[in-house]
């Protein structure tokens, strides 16, 4: 996998946010430089944002959110 592949496969998770912190903030300085990226996130940003009207919104920290999905898997 190149450096670049990398940013492509979190794109998503990105726009979830569900990157780690440190991950996020080389997301967004990545974003800066890169105009492919940044026009895909946008997309995947205004394609997804209806999503969270569909759903009840769930009370907790978010880290402890992802840890109990992880174990879930």
């Amino acid at each position: 996998m190149n450096s670049h592949q990398w940013y492509v496969e979190n794109r998503a998770a990105f726009v979830a946010r569900s990157l780690e912190r440190d991950e996020e903030r080389v997301y967004r300085d990545h974003l800066a430089h890169c105009e492919e990226c940044d026009a895909e996130v946008k997309k995947l940003g205004r394609d997804l944002a209806w999503l969270p009207m569909g759903v009840t919104p769930v009370a907790g920290d978010p880290a402890e959110l992802r840890e109990a999905f992880t174990n879930l898997v």
